[in-house]
């Protein structure tokens, strides 16, 4: 994402201003370590802007599995054991990794509806929002008020990235889908 879609948004930005993503239904948190990952690797593209992830789920106890970044198994079938051993150290328990403490700092998790974001962070507030396979659990009304939120809370013309299960082809106006090399997105319309 940052590679193919961020960098030519920020550009244009005053030199220091944070990169802002969310990471809404976050779970046990690899989606927003993820992307601290990513943006590490990718910065040069970013030009050197620091990184904020908001990462926010309705369930503490995901939450707090979250901030203690332990994992294991299926979290690491996508990495490289160079990527393993460049941002993760060994836990206490047997097969565990645990994410290095200076890949953190980016990431802030917090115990949030997704309905009541407006009350916690400004209007126009995200340069990117990332909410992949929560969407497929809501009903067509909820599902478009998610959508009016994150509208909100995007910068013009800022992407909302959704999992492979959904989408928002002809279901609402206020984001248009675009086409990366290997996925969609969507883009905040005008208001």
């Amino acid at each position: 994402y940052f590679a193919a879609v961020l960098p030519r948004q920020v550009r244009d930005r005053p030199a220091g201003e944070p990169v802002r993503v969310l990471s809404a239904g976050c779970s046990s948190g690899e989606e927003a370590y993820s992307l601290a990952i990513v943006h590490h690797e990718n910065q040069f593209r970013c030009l050197g802007r620091p990184l904020e992830i908001h990462a926010i789920d309705l369930n503490p106890s995901r939450i707090r599995q979250a901030e203690l970044a332990e994992y294991e198994g299926l979290s690491f079938r996508a990495a490289s054991p160079e990527a393993k051993e460049r941002y993760f150290g060994v836990a206490g328990k047997e097969g565990r990794l645990r994410v290095k403490a200076w890949l953190k700092v980016p990431v802030r998790f917090r115990v949030l509806n997704l309905m009541d974001l407006p009350d916690a962070f400004p209007a126009a507030h995200f340069d990117a929002v990332f909410c992949r396979n929560v969407l497929i659990y809501f009903s067509e009304a909820t599902m478009q008020r998610a959508c009016s939120l994150f509208h909100g809370a995007l910068k013009p013309r800022s992407p909302l990235f959704l999992g492979h299960s959904e989408s928002l082809l002809g279901r609402t106006r206020l984001f248009r889908p675009e086409r990366a090399p290997d996925f969609i997105y969507y883009v905040k319309e005008s208001a």
